[in-house]
């Protein structure tokens, strides 16, 4: 059965490639498909590939059924809409306990198939070029978020790469398949005439600092494009279209995934196949900017498949590899039918999720809620009006947080000049419940603050104790503050709701949902 079942797929890609026009023997890197097998070890048919299909979707289908998965839409337990995901159609087992059986394989896909800046840069003489003069001339080099949506955008390009004797990479067919034909998050469109109502109105109805940070988004996208634009042109090549650069940056944002430095280590073994050298790793481009963490070093690569999968918190998803393949294992365990999950990090605030992917969850609204640092000084100023009120303190604290702000916000690597606090329910196990105490716990940058503004305090003229008692007595101002503000924002969001008809997109939903699961969390941590 096993065997007539690959026989089929063999068959369909034949089909397909013939279709498209493709030549299997021209000289050119080839797609092999690949099969499922009994085994760990991973089998290849002969080698196709599909170019220039019109049913690229159907490439993605037929990658995924040999490992028994599809794609699906299922509906939302939240809202009235469907999601597509990928759906298993046999039974999985739940290994997270086993101590012997090996974690269940999802799929496969090739190392050739896997992005990264460097691997662009390695591929693409015209963004090499690009990056190069951005480096050297503009003393501003690109980023990995917006090199990779360059990548998207050319080659997805046909004639002018043609005209210019290039030929778009056949290994980034996969993924090239799956793009979504505009921005899959509305913070990075810009919509107009009929789209304004169903993409638009909803936003406005967000506290006025999360519309600051969709604007901020906005804004540096536009710059990243400018950027891009200028060092192509410097290089004579073609820019991407502004419409074209924005949902290409989209599509990397919400679908691209930090890697840690481990799955690029290259193998060192001696003949008999032993690893006995020191590690050594895919070496980084100096000439890209890119996040790093001493600790946990990582790396923005785009993975096809593997980004397919939907959120779910907890979902025990990993990733391994060898030299050649890339394989998506879980602990999981998947009844025919289900969908398969991935975890997109367990500790992101629902305005983390809503700007990079586009949705919320609910009961989600007690991590990362932000503020701006107007409301963090008009917190203080509440507080203790006597010392930090007084105009020249105030005057002095103004102009230090929007020199920050402007310094942060301008930085290459995007950075929103937020201020944070996490509200952790201490005995709710599945998160913000009804009982229970909250810890109120602020992050980074607004932990820094806090810190300052208690050191200036007793100097300023406060007491030991009201020093000592600030940070607590600011972080409650601000959520009381924001609790208001919620409660304005969803009567606000209601109102435009009822004045377009009672009809919308998904979209309203996931406002509405990001508002009441915030305004219940902050419920609870300014009641106790």
């Amino acid at each position: 059965m096993v065997n007539s079942f690959h026989e089929v797929t063999r068959v369909l890609v034949t089909l397909s490639s013939l279709l498209c026009g493709v030549n299997s023997s021209a000289s050119r890197p080839l797609l092999p498909v690949i099969t499922s097998s009994t085994t760990t070890k991973t089998t290849k048919t002969a080698p196709h590939f599909i170019s220039n299909c019109s049913e690229q979707s159907s490439y993605l289908t037929q990658r995924l059924a040999p490992f028994n998965l599809d794609l699906h839409d299922f509906s939302t337990a939240t809202t009235a809409s469907t999601i597509r995901g990928v759906r298993t159609l046999v039974d999985r087992p739940d290994t997270s306990s086993s101590t012997t059986s090996p974690p269940t394989r999802i799929f496969d896909w090739f190392d050739k198939e896997v992005i990264t800046a460097e691997r662009v840069l390695s591929r693409r003489d015209d963004l090499r070029a690009a990056a190069h003069y951005a480096y050297n001339t503009l003393n501003t080099p690109l980023t990995d978020e917006a090199l990779l949506a360059c990548y998207i955008c050319v080659e997805e390009r046909r004639d002018d790469d043609q005209s210019r004797g290039r030929k778009r990479n056949d290994w980034f067919t996969l993924y090239r398949s799956t793009i979504p034909n505009k921005a899959t998050t509305a913070v990075l469109l810009e919509p107009t005439g009929d789209d304004y109502a169903a993409l638009m109105l909803p936003l406005q109805s967000l506290p006025h600092c999360y519309k600051a940070a969709i604007a901020a988004t906005r804004e540096y996208t536009t710059r990243q494009h400018a950027l891009c634009a200028a060092a192509l042109t410097a290089v004579n090549e073609p820019p991407p279209l502004p419409d074209r650069f924005r949902r290409a940056f989209a599509a990397v944002r919400s679908r691209s995934f930090a890697l840690g430095d481990e799955l690029f280590r290259i193998p060192s073994s001696s003949d008999d196949g032993v690893d006995d050298g020191p590690h050594r790793y895919e070496p980084r481009s100096p000439i890209v900017q890119q996040r790093t963490h001493i600790t946990s070093p990582t790396r923005r690569a785009l993975l096809p498949l593997y980004d397919q999968l939907n959120h779910r918190t907890g979902a025990k998803t990993r990733i391994i590899r060898s030299e050649k393949l890339w394989r998506a294992v879980s602990d999981d365990a998947y009844i025919a039918g289900d969908e398969i999950f991935n975890s997109y990090g367990e500790d992101r605030g629902n305005l983390d999720l809503f700007l990079t992917y586009g949705f919320c969850i609910e009961g989600n609204g007690g991590v990362g809620v932000a503020f701006s640092g107007r409301e963090v000084l008009e917190a203080v100023a509440r507080v203790s009006p006597e010392v930090f009120g007084k105009g020249e303190v105030m005057r002095s604290l103004r102009a230090r947080f929007v020199e920050e702000e402007v310094r942060r916000r301008a930085a290459p690597l995007q950075d929103l000049a937020l201020f944070s606090i996490d509200l952790l329910d201490d005995d709710a196990s599945d998160g913000v419940g009804d009982t229970g105490t909250m810890t109120v716990r602020p992050c980074g940058p607004l932990r820094d603050k806090l810190d300052v503004f208690c050191r200036m305090a007793v100097p300023l003229g406060c007491t030991e104790e009201e020093a000592g008692a600030l940070a607590k007595n600011v972080m409650d101002a601000m959520l009381r503050a924001r609790y208001d503000e919620l409660k304005m924002c969803q009567n606000s969001l209601e109102d435009s709701w009822r004045r377009v008809g009672g009809e919308g997109g998904n979209l309203w939903n996931q406002v509405a949902m990001l508002l009441d699961a915030e305004r219940s969390a902050i419920r609870k941590a300014i009641h106790d």
